[in-house]
């Protein structure tokens, strides 16, 4: 800034202020004035944290920061430009919330004074990014027989700009969603499809229900969807022949030898949910006390 009433700076004026250096808009011909050059603009927005719907935002200072009297931060949307807010001179970062996760968000500032508002900064890679959020649910697969469960975990999606989970944990709970056992974590490091865990302490019942829940930096995501699996053991019982839902088979490709006492006969009880459909033939020949055949079937 020159020292002296009436210079005129190396790189020619554009700006000046009254002989008390406060800032404001140039005197006429005849008033006093002090010409300066350009203030410059500041150096780009960086984003410096990414947050759920939230980013924070920094810059450098320009050139003339002594003369400024604060900054103007903007959002760059559609080759548009909207004013968020304007700070004191003495803050060049901000936070800023109430976004939207997955959405991208581009920034530029400049620095004002009460006469006028300078050159916009530049952006670049680092003035846009999106923000994130804590995971969204993982996919879940179970397979489990009455001493164990391998449990599938499958890392959520990032399509929605949350960072990847880090860690999940298996909840063990009962048909009405409350937990039952010790929660067991699973590490996610690296892992771009499922990673199996095998539980071996389960509860003591019947119906074992799993759900899982991951998180990264911003916290813990929403749950899966709850998988449930019958672990009771399967009881081995003798059908009754006379029961209705006893069917008549036989092992291999051999067709059954009956008699009437079904003697030489195997029966086996159908599961209707585990087994929904069986195919079986067969043929059953009904004798009378004349020993002749009087109805056939196959």
């Amino acid at each position: 800034v020159p020292e002296t009433e009436g210079e005129i700076s190396e790189e020619g004026g554009t700006y000046c202020i009254d002989e008390n250096l406060a800032s404001g808009k140039c005197q006429g011909a005849s008033g006093f004035g002090w010409f300066i050059h350009d203030i410059g603009k500041p150096g780009p927005v960086h984003i410096t944290e990414i947050h759920n719907r939230a980013l924070e935002l920094e810059w450098t200072p320009p050139e003339g920061e002594m003369w400024i009297s604060g900054y103007e931060l903007q959002r760059v949307q559609n080759g548009n430009n909207e004013v968020i807010d304007r700070v004191d001179a003495s803050q060049t970062s901000y936070s800023l919330t109430g976004l939207n996760n997955g959405e991208e968000y581009s920034f530029q500032v400049r620095a004002y004074d009460d006469g006028r508002a300078y050159t916009l900064s530049d952006i670049d890679d680092m003035s846009t990014d999106k923000p994130s959020s804590a995971p969204g649910p993982p996919g879940i697969d179970t397979d489990c027989t009455p001493d164990s469960c391998s449990v599938g975990v499958s890392p959520p999606s990032t399509d929605d700009g949350s960072e990847p989970a880090d860690t999940c944990f298996i909840i063990t709970e009962d048909l009405d969603g409350n937990e039952i056992a010790d929660r067991v974590e699973v590490s996610l490091e690296d892992a771009e499809e499922t990673v199996s865990q095998l539980i071996n302490d389960l509860p003591d019942t019947d119906i074992v229900c799993f759900s899982i829940r991951c998180q990264n930096s911003q916290g813990i995501g929403q749950p899966s969807s709850q998988s449930c699996e019958n672990i009771s053991p399967e009881e081995e019982e003798e059908c009754d022949p006379d029961d209705a839902v006893c069917l008549l088979c036989s092992e291999g490709d051999e067709e059954p030898d009956f008699d009437f006492m079904f003697e030489q006969t195997t029966f086996q009880r159908i599961d209707p949910i585990s087994e929904p459909t069986v195919e079986v033939q067969f043929e059953i020949v009904i004798q009378s006390d004349a020993s002749f055949p009087i109805d056939t079937r196959a």
